[in-house]
């Protein structure tokens, strides 16, 4: 059964659903060292592009100072340009081993894929099987890192055919799908739903005016602030409409809502003049959230009217 997402597809086979966890006896890292310019011998340059959506990878192999030969290859569309310059890195080396190359210098400017070589706990098999190829080779390959764009012929050439690789028609590489894509892809997918509902629905306007994009992280948790910020909880217009109290606020206004507490009861005067900045009236509601004194003052009008709401429904009771 194979998972649709609009124009993706997603055959089960083609997923890589977990990660091979080398036993300790078989994890190795792999050293590198600085590129110079007193490097002789087999130079490989590799790299990785991902453009319009394609993704492809090249090295290229100089000796004496001469491109002798180069290959170019498109990836599938998914891959990460990180991938795409592992692959780099474990083509060069098949093509080293096939050519019984005695002695190369493999020189890429991808400094996280370095890292990641060093690391003896990944579970990337790209990473591991990098690895254990270097090692297998006893030496005949060292890694050398370079500043990206220093305007090195080996590295430049091998930028322009990872560029050229993207536009290559047919997939020459096809690369399993991970699971963490599929999730991105299913994360995009849902908050552009999630964005289509919030911007569309009649319910929670004056949230929307003030958070109008959906966002996974955590935009407001002060229980206090949003009941003003939702026009909820100690509000009397909340409390008529849920519970059939009297909506007029306590100054005679009617009714008391977020507008009316935040900009025009004089009961919280006082508490603007020494919270909020001179011009507050042409001030957004937002704007004085994310002001770190007014916030305060906010915050603590609402913590005030909680408690006068809680006393008001006690006070039956008692009696």
């Amino acid at each position: 059964m194979s998972l649709q997402i609009q124009d993706f597809a997603v055959q089960p086979q083609d997923v890589a659903f977990s990660k091979p966890i080398n036993p300790p006896w078989e994890k190795c890292i792999t050293n590198w060292d600085y590129f110079s310019n007193s490097l002789a011998g087999t130079l490989i340059y590799t790299d990785g592009s991902k453009k319009d959506n394609k993704v492809g990878g090249a090295f290229v192999v100089y000796q004496q100072d001469r491109e002798i030969h180069h290959k170019c290859f498109r990836l599938s569309d998914h891959p990460s340009v990180f991938l795409a310059e592992l692959i780099a890195i474990d083509q060069a080396i098949d093509y080293t081993f096939s050519n019984s190359l005695p002695a190369v210098k493999i020189i890429f400017d991808a400094r996280s894929v370095l890292l990641a070589l060093q690391n003896p706990n990944s579970l990337d098999p790209n990473i591991n099987r990098i690895n254990k190829k270097l090692r297998n080779l006893e030496g005949r390959i060292q890694l050398y890192w370079i500043k990206a764009h220093v305007g090195l012929a080996g590295n430049e050439k091998a930028d322009d055919y990872a560029k050229e690789a993207t536009n290559i028609p047919c997939v020459n590489i096809i690369t399993p799908i991970s699971i963490n894509y599929i999730k991105s892809i299913l994360k995009k997918e849902l908050m552009a739903e999630g964005q289509n509902n919030w911007t569309n629905s009649t319910k929670g306007r004056s949230v929307h005016d003030l958070f109008p994009k959906v966002s996974v992280d955590r935009i407001q948790g002060d229980f206090f602030l949003n009941q003003l910020i939702t026009g909820h909880g100690a509000l009397a217009k909340y409390r008529e409409r849920f519970f059939g109290k009297s909506a007029i606020c306590q100054c005679g206004h009617q009714p008391e809502d977020t507008h009316h507490i935040v900009y025009e009861c004089p009961l919280w005067s006082q508490m603007r003049q020494k919270s909020f900045p001179r011009c507050y009236k042409e001030s957004t509601l937002a704007l004085l959230l994310f002001n770190k004194i007014s916030r305060a003052g906010l915050r603590e009008i609402m913590n005030i009217k909680l408690q006068k709401a809680l006393q008001q429904e006690e006070e039956p009771d008692s009696a």
